[in-house]
């Protein structure tokens, strides 16, 4: 399915969800607050992918609706997967649209930044409510010096390095989130740090012989978006 079937699938603006969103027959008991919600984009510069995360923690719902500052409305049920229990913490990423094929300001047209408003059902009947504010801020990526693409590096002595983000203008890197995968297996390493750091030895261990892996690094704002830069990079 091509990214933009995916990203259709993903948005629910029919004619139905505006009346689904404000009816009482969505949910008829009291209104509770989501514990946190969080919207979010991701632009991955190496693969020019681009992408929307939705984060919703609070009471078991096993239906939410998402209205975004434009008008239109997305979500979907929670509860079928998990029958009765419904979900209580849950992840959404929308299906990476390839920025080949759509601009990114296109892409970010379909989702403006402002407040999203949150309402879920709960497995009591409660209207459960939140917003969330999504940044039109997104960071440039963090240039990622060691090790550099298809290095054959010395595993007791790998030092993974970036460089600092502080652009575009407006900017502010809360953490770096460095995530390193051996491909063809679930070995990863993973480590968050703040701004102001820019190194971090990888453990030998780790790094099994004779292996290839994939280094990312996520440079998160402040206000929640976040760019990824990735290489690739072998053990002898």
């Amino acid at each position: 399915m091509s990214e933009r079937k995916c990203l259709k699938l993903f948005l629910l603006i029919a004619v139905i969800a505006p009346f689904i969103y404000g009816s009482p027959l969505f949910a008829t008991g009291q209104q509770v607050p989501f514990n946190a919600v969080q919207v979010s984009i991701e632009v991955n510069n190496t693969d020019q992918t681009a992408a929307i995360q939705i984060v919703m923690d609070g009471p078991p719902c096993e239906k939410v609706i998402v209205k975004a500052p434009n008008g239109k409305f997305f979500g979907g049920r929670t509860r079928s997967a998990l029958g009765s229990l419904g979900a209580a913490h849950f992840e959404f990423e929308s299906g990476k649209v390839s920025l080949t094929q759509m601009r990114l300001t296109d892409f970010l047209a379909m989702f403006p930044a402002g407040v999203y408003g949150f309402k879920g059902k709960g497995l009591d009947g409660s209207q459960v409510i939140g917003t969330a504010t999504l940044s039109a801020n997104i960071p440039d990526s963090a240039v990622i010096e060691s090790p550099t693409t298809n290095q054959v590096v010395d595993p007791l002595n790998l030092i993974f390095q970036w460089s600092t983000v502080h652009t575009p203008v407006g900017i502010k890197i809360q953490e770096y989130q460095i995530v390193i995968r051996q491909q063809n297996s679930t070995n990863e390493f993973r480590v968050s740090l703040p701004f102001g750091i820019n190194t971090v030895r990888i453990p030998g261990k780790f790094l099994v012989p004779a292996s290839t892996f994939t280094a990312e690094i996520h440079a998160i704002d402040i206000g929640g978006n976040q760019s990824v830069s990735s290489v690739t990079f072998s053990t002898p």
